[in-house]
């Protein structure tokens, strides 16, 4: 556990402290030493994408740890990071997982859509990062996490002092039930 808060550049120190969690299942696997440059290249390059479509300090370090997570059951390893913005024209990337920053949906902007493949279609599952000047209004989240579950879309909330506090914690504990709720 290393608290970032006290580590400038926040969002690529929590990428390079969480990489390890990317590459110890492989190596565990024995994948030869180009295969773990190249998932660690992949890694690196859906990070750097992502950079320009994150907010805050918040979402860089969360981001961090969802590419780097331990996603059990999935196969797109590291996530697909998809730019809506610039490739709006084009459709999502192939794969299980993929992470869409600043994902609009309707009326509202999700700092994370996650898009998953569950019982062979894809869904969504919005992941918010709630920063001390944002979000202050409880009844405003019920609101909005009431109108995403009506189109069935489950809202996860992270606080930024638990993500600052423990990235890797944080989003292993939202892998875990992503990846229960996928098999249900």
């Amino acid at each position: 556990k290393m608290d970032l808060r006290t580590h400038p550049g926040k969002g690529w120190t929590a990428f390079e402290l969480c990489l390890p969690r990317l590459l110890a299942p492989a190596a565990a696997l024995g994948l030869p030493a180009q295969g773990m440059e190249a998932v660690e290249r992949a890694a690196r390059e859906q990070y750097s994408k992502s950079i320009p479509l994150l907010e805050s300090p918040i979402e860089r370090t969360m981001m961090g740890a969802l590419i780097t997570g331990y996603w059990k059951g999935f196969e797109t390893l590291p996530p697909r990071v998809h730019d809506s913005r610039r490739d709006a024209h084009e459709l999502l990337p192939q794969g299980d997982l993929v992470i869409v920053p600043q994902m609009a949906f309707l009326k509202y902007r999700l700092d994370f859509g996650l898009v998953i493949e569950r019982r062979g279609q894809r869904q969504i599952v919005a992941v918010e990062c709630d920063g001390a000047e944002f979000h202050k209004d409880a009844t405003k989240d019920r609101i909005r996490n009431g109108y995403l579950a009506s189109w069935d879309i489950p809202t996860f909330r992270l606080r930024g002092s638990e993500i600052f506090e423990d990235a890797m914690r944080y989003a292993d504990e939202l892998i875990a039930e992503l990846v229960v709720w996928k098999g249900r």
